[in-house]
């Protein structure tokens, strides 16, 4: 995962973060599974339909819901990895996801300025 942040002044940051592919291929494989798992398809038993049905059918809200689900995993995790403490609700300025793609987003949040 690679994160890099700007300051825009002393309490505001925008933080950029992506994260390659190989390290969310297996999640989202799971996410396949999932929703696969809850679907029914006419012709085809309940969870037994298979993946390249599922993804044919499927793909572009699958895509949607295990952006928004990383998005807030791979947030926290950087700003733990960068011992940022936000103030604020973060606001998604921009995301850029697809099958077999990297995830980048940035966020814009307020920190705690240190006290002098």
């Amino acid at each position: 995962m690679l994160i890099d942040i700007k300051n825009s002044n002393s309490f505001t940051c925008e933080m950029q973060v992506q994260v390659p592919w190989s390290e969310l291929e297996d999640h989202f494989e799971e996410t396949l599974k999932k929703v696969g798992g809850k679907i029914q398809i006419p012709g085809f038993r309940k969870g037994k339909v298979p993946r390249d049905q599922v993804v044919k059918m499927y793909l572009p809200q699958i895509e949607v819901d295990f952006a928004e689900e990383s998005i807030n995993t791979y947030y926290l995790q950087a700003l733990d990895e960068k011992e940022l403490i936000p103030i604020n609700q973060a606001k998604i300025q921009k995301l850029d996801f697809s099958y077999g793609g990297d995830l980048s987003f940035t966020e814009l949040f307020e920190v705690e300025t240190p006290e002098e």
